[in-house]
């Protein structure tokens, strides 16, 4: 392939084209790292139908759409794809709810990345400069568990221009992300995804468990559910004598950290308010907690100094995120402290 035209594809479109013409990589790199391995943000353009994306999108049947993306020299790549909507709650109450892109047969997949063929984006619930931060709030989340564990989703936030195919309404434009997927993130970690119907905390991992578990205390996150796999992936080894399973979490729009007016925490916590954090993971003994904080303390410098770095947070913001993060470290400062709270809630 020429270098001319190499050059006008983006990098992890270019990552995926040569891998085709290398030599077999180790498992580890076997598959494009490009889109979610970089932090800076990505342009694109979405082109499709809005009435008719919004009128269907309880039927979750896939759309037409076309998809432009940027690469760094300015040049664009684009074709044609299919999207759907997904999710369940902000299905109903967004505007415009997540989307699902099906990139199959296109020129954003090639044989080697046949774990990329199917991406969830987020996008802005409602065209209000609010609903944008809490896509980026969500986005802060995820951010988070990318620094304390390889185990996590990876994200990439995309500038997005949405172009109604009709002309017929205004082009929207705004910050979304796109979600890595599971069998991409399986993949990388030489595992496996599994769906077992029913989940116990003894299943899992017990080190990478508890690491989740605080994590979520620290984000404020009271909506997910180890039993009915409730905002949670596992995946296991691919080695079959290694029988750990692992969870990856996701979904934060229900956080205290994104702080969404649309999030209510479930009438058994005893709370309305979605900040107030309350710890909803396994017990444990003090050592194995301690160990688990002092590593997601090890990263407290890199965490607080995250919401400066994300582009589009606005000032309020940037300073409810520090604020709230420091407000947890804070508490947790005290090792006696911070067994009690884990304690109090925990079962």
């Amino acid at each position: 392939m020429s270098s001319s035209i190499l050059s006008s594809l983006p990098t992890w479109v270019v990552l995926v084209t040569l891998a085709l013409f290398s030599s077999a990589p180790s498992p580890s790199s076997r598959i494009d790292q490009g889109l979610f391995d970089q932090d800076t943000p990505l342009d694109a353009e979405l082109t499709f139908d809005f009435r008719e994306f919004s009128k269907e999108k309880y039927e979750e049947e896939y759309h037409p759409a076309y998809l432009k993306v940027a690469s760094k020299d300015g040049n664009w790549t684009a074709d044609s794809i299919r999207i759907r909507s997904r999710g369940n709650f902000r299905k109903q109450y967004c505007h415009l709810p997540p989307i699902k892109l099906n990139l199959k047969g296109s020129v954003f997949q090639s044989q080697e990345t046949k774990t990329l063929s199917k991406i969830k984006m987020v996008t802005s619930c409602k065209n209000q400069d609010q609903f944008q931060q809490f896509v980026l709030r969500e986005y802060l989340a995820y951010r988070i568990y990318q620094i304390l564990t390889p185990w996590s989703f990876r994200v990439r936030l995309i500038r997005l221009k949405l172009i109604d195919s009709t002309g017929k309404r205004k082009d929207r434009q705004q910050y979304g992300f796109v979600i890595e997927p599971i069998k991409h993130l399986a993949e990388r970690m030489d595992c496996l995804e599994i769906e077992p119907p029913r989940l116990r905390d003894g299943d899992l991992d017990r080190q990478q468990a508890t690491l989740m578990y605080l994590f979520e205390y620290l984000v404020g996150n009271t909506d997910y559910s180890i039993g009915n796999l409730h905002n949670l992936k596992v995946i296991r080894p691919d080695d079959v004598k290694d029988d750990r399973i692992m969870p990856i979490p996701y979904d934060f729009d229900y956080t205290g950290l994104a702080n969404t007016n649309y999030a209510i925490p479930h009438e058994k916590l005893g709370t309305d308010d979605v900040k107030i954090r309350i710890y909803l993971g396994a017990c444990r003994g003090e050592a194995e907690w301690n160990q688990a904080w002092e590593l997601i303390e090890s990263h407290q410098a890199e965490i607080l100094a995250l919401p400066d770095q994300i582009e589009g947070l606005d000032p309020y913001s940037r300073n409810f995120c520090k604020e709230y993060l420091e407000d947890c470290f804070r508490e947790f400062s005290k090792e006696s402290r911070r067994n009690r709270t884990l304690a109090a809630t925990c079962h």
